[in-house]
């Protein structure tokens, strides 16, 4: 069975690597956390890492955050092999970025995902698509296999589950879900502080930058898809912290009428574009520009000089799907 084989493969590891997908969201952070502290508490006397890139203050309430590495920091600590290393949230190794040579330096790779177009690339593949987070499937894994769940470990899986699914808001929601919260109140886990740290809380630099986000919304192809952009002639998207941006493309996608939200954030290679609908499968127009994610939920890359053309490229992408 596979999650007895997962754990056997755990158990034989004495060097861990947890990581997870570039720019990592609430669900990858947290599942990344829940494993980490459950390999620390049930499995003592190993070797756990965990490597991500910069990561948002606002989850720095969970048990293990300040024990996130990058992978400077990581190459420092270890001479970069592994027996085990375990990739959370992500369905293609690309997304792994420079951490993806990584997959190379590990004896066993085990990965644990709810993305619809996952490419299978571990030794074991944990793997459900219908499920509305990461954490989700850890919290499945866990309980599956026996193993009691901390109070730590388990504000992890629900600021996972929270983030993800905006707030039990998204449709992959399911009973499942609405159990795990009771199980998570009936072990006095705060769900307020969740709610406020992770979703609603905003420093004043996040406000002023989604302030200009919101000022600069325009409606295309009969009102239905909502774009807004920031590049690095904004002062303040310069000063932004990871997480910063995160929230912006789904403002917009609440308007009457639109079918499809956009947001543009200017990166190094052009310009990185979430795009996020209530209805519309958008994952196909992420895919056609080399990128992905969830049916509603996607994202991709468009190398680009300026944001207009960006733009033009994009809306010419959902122009053909006929919203």
């Amino acid at each position: 069975m596979l999650i007895d084989d997962m754990i056997e493969a755990i158990k034989k590891a004495d060097k861990i690597l947890i990581t997870s997908h570039v720019d990592p969201d609430g669900d990858a952070i947290s599942s990344s956390l829940a494993m980490y502290n459950t390999l620390l508490d049930k499995y003592s006397g190993k070797e756990v890492y965990v490597c991500l890139d910069e990561v948002s203050e606002n989850f720095d309430y969970l048990k293990g955050f300040e024990d996130i590495v990058s992978l400077d920091e990581l190459k420092e600590k270890t001479k970069l092999s592994f027996d085990l290393m375990i990739v959370l949230d992500l369905p293609d190794p690309d997304r792994l970025g420079k951490r993806k040579d990584l997959l190379e330096k590990a004896d066993v790779v085990m990965v644990i995902d709810h993305h619809e177009r996952n490419r299978m690339f571990g030794d074991y593949n944990l793997v459900d698509p219908t499920e509305p987070s990461t954490t989700q499937i850890v919290y499945s894994f866990l309980t599956g296999v026996e193993l009691d769940i901390s109070k730590d470990v388990m504000e992890c899986i629900l600021t996972g589950i929270i983030t993800d699914t905006g707030g039990f808001r998204f449709p992959a929601v399911n009973e499942d879900t609405f159990y795990i919260a009771s199980v998570a109140k009936k072990m006095n886990i705060n769900i307020t502080k969740i709610f406020n740290r992770a979703i609603f809380n905003k420093t004043k630099t996040q406000f002023e930058i989604e302030r200009l986000a919101i000022s600069r919304i325009k409606l295309y192809l009969d009102d239905k898809v909502a774009i807004t952009y920031l590049t690095n002639d904004d002062n303040i998207y310069v000063r932004r912290k990871p997480g910063d941006t995160e929230a912006i493309v789904n403002i917009s996608k609440n308007i009457e009428g639109v079918e499809i939200s956009a947001f543009l954030r200017q990166v190094e290679n052009g310009y990185k574009i979430s795009l996020r609908s209530n209805n519309v499968a958008v994952d196909d127009i992420a895919e056609r520009f080399d990128g992905g994610g969830h049916k509603y939920a996607a994202g991709c890359t468009i190398d680009t000089e300026t944001v207009e053309e960006a733009i033009d490229m994009l809306l010419k992408e959902i122009e053909k799907k006929k919203i």
